[in-house]
């Protein structure tokens, strides 16, 4: 198959929300369910954009309630969204480690799950003949 990108006018993207006084940080773009979306990596929220607007669709829960999902990456894959992270551990600024191997799956449903990747994250580090602290 092959696909032809047509780029348009330049469109502002706006979105009413934002987090500890920033606005988005949007690393994934990925078209699911007729839909193009994208996540915010500070928040966790996934925004259907559309029109110049951001308009929130889901909102993916982190590992704790303090904590927000760090979502870096988007794949379709047998009909989900699978949303997920660095894959790897985070370090804060006050020096505690996290890992965070949470990767999120949502259905055409909109039903989010969430499902902890360690065993595969594990598994890709062994294959590649790389560590973890990457």
């Amino acid at each position: 198959g092959s696909l032809l990108v047509t780029w348009g006018d330049a469109v502002p993207l706006r979105s009413h929300l934002a987090a500890s006084g920033r606005g988005m940080e949007l690393s994934t773009l990925t078209w699911f369910g007729g839909r193009l979306l994208s996540c915010d990596d500070r928040t966790g929220i996934v925004y259907e954009i559309s029109k110049g607007e951001a308009r929130p669709r889901h909102i993916l829960a982190g590992p704790t309630a303090a904590a927000h999902f760090k979502c870096e990456w988007a794949a379709v894959r047998h009909g989900q969204l699978y949303v997920g992270g660095i894959g790897r551990p985070f370090h804060s600024p006050s020096g505690a480690t996290t890992r965070n191997d949470l990767v999120a799956t949502i259905d055409t449903a909109g039903v989010v799950s969430l499902r902890n990747f360690s065993a595969v994250y594990d598994e890709l580090c062994r294959a590649a003949g790389c560590g973890r602290v990457g």
